[in-house]
């Protein structure tokens, strides 16, 4: 459950960023299938090295002789985690655009103010 919040952030900083960014330049432009798209592959690609991330640091630990920080519990956790990232980016990759337009007109705003 975790995973699925956690993720859902991540697709929402996404989303807010790459609005704001498509508003402030006309180089950017991502129509809405394809925002959809990023916002997935985006959560998902995360998701992945976080999972990377938290095999490493295992590794690590237990070559230190140390405590484990992060503790991966087998190969069924993480695809139970990727799984979860997954829906966290399809609900923010699916109502994204209803409730995350304020907060990227808000940073396009600060972007354009930096820019003067």
């Amino acid at each position: 459950m975790t995973h699925a919040l956690s993720s859902s952030l991540v697709a929402g900083v996404a989303y807010a960023v790459t609005r704001a960014l498509e508003e402030h330049t006309e180089y950017i432009v991502m129509p809405p299938k394809f925002m959809f798209v990023y916002l997935l592959l985006f959560v998902m690609a995360f998701g992945v090295i976080w999972e990377l991330i938290e095999f490493y640091v295992a590794v690590v630990s237990s070559l230190l002789g140390i405590g484990k920080v992060l503790t991966q519990y087998g190969l069924d956790d993480t695809i139970l985690d990727l799984f979860y990232n997954t829906i966290g980016g399809l609900l923010v990759a699916l109502f994204g655009t209803a409730h995350l337009t304020d907060l990227s007109d808000q940073l396009r705003a600060r972007i354009e103010s930096v820019d003067r």
